[in-house]
């Protein structure tokens, strides 16, 4: 039989197949649909039967299966007999899950560096997403103390360690915010947007918690798993490493702990004599 417990994606549940061992029903040029057949679905099911040879039996339902839903399928002994009149012993049932929800990206990216303190979280998933279902299921907490990695140096944290939770408001996308890539690829239903209450703490780790169960818009299924994301935030600006002797022809070497404007740092250096 197939499908078989979790799928991966929609086009594993567009037939639902059950293979015997003998021939089921002679051989047809052009195959017929019926709509009564031998399997039983809960929840229910409306599509076609048709014969794909003679020992392979599908059903076709009529729509797309309800996503992130568990069904239940059973084979009727009683409804079905091979060409030579033999009978199943007993009936046979199993079940199949559609698709679940799952993260699909971010915007800033998992291990993002100098993130803005007032940005808002935007996480798109692979199935549409109700805030109002899943307000429970997603923690954000800074984690102070934890710098931006600097590549020409090496920036002491300029604040203590402390974890602090962040609340924060909850919506889908919308099109005034799809300006740029990659937001304005994403569909608006699918993703949801993150505002914190309050600006993120700078020289900070920020750690997005997405927990096990967490449901999209329709089914009774979450997220298989637990999933975090972690950003960091910019850094105080300081001056990490500069050249301490400059020999003729040699560069003046600066060494920040944010990413700087050449221009900004030309207008406001002073050299003597």
């Amino acid at each position: 039989v197939s499908p078989v417990g979790s799928v991966e994606g929609r086009l594993e549940t567009f037939k639902i197949l059950v293979g015997f061992n003998q021939a089921m029903t002679p051989l047809q040029a052009i195959p017929r649909d019926e709509t009564e057949g031998p399997i039983e679905f809960e929840p229910k099911i409306k599509g076609k039967y048709r014969w794909l040879g003679t020992r392979t039996l599908s059903f076709i339902p009529s729509d797309t299966l309800k996503p992130a839903t568990l069904f239940k399928a059973r084979l009727n002994k009683g409804k079905i007999q091979s060409l030579t009149g033999m009978r199943l012993e007993r009936d046979t049932s199993w079940t199949f899950e559609t698709v679940r929800p799952y993260l699909n990206t971010s915007q800033p990216y998992h291990g993002s560096e100098y993130m803005n303190t007032k940005a808002n979280i935007y996480l798109y998933f692979n199935l549409e997403m109700e805030p109002r279902r899943v307000r429970d299921k997603i923690k954000i907490y800074a984690n102070h103390g934890k710098p931006s990695y600097v590549w020409c140096g090496t920036k002491e944290p300029s604040f203590q360690s402390k974890r602090e939770e962040i609340k924060f408001k909850i919506r889908n996308l919308t099109d005034k915010e799809k300006k740029d890539w990659p937001l304005k690829e994403w569909e608006n239903k699918k993703a949801l947007v993150l505002s914190p209450k309050k600006f993120f703490p700078i020289e900070s780790e920020i750690e997005i918690q997405l927990k096990e169960g967490l449901l999209a818009r329709q089914g009774n299924l979450g997220l298989v798993e637990d999933r975090t994301l972690t950003f960091k935030t910019f850094n105080v600006l300081t001056l990490i490493i500069h050249s301490e002797e400059i020999p003729g022809g040699s560069p003046l070497k600066l060494c920040f702990s944010n990413a700087v404007s050449i221009k900004e740092v030309a207008k406001n250096i002073t050299i003597s004599p």
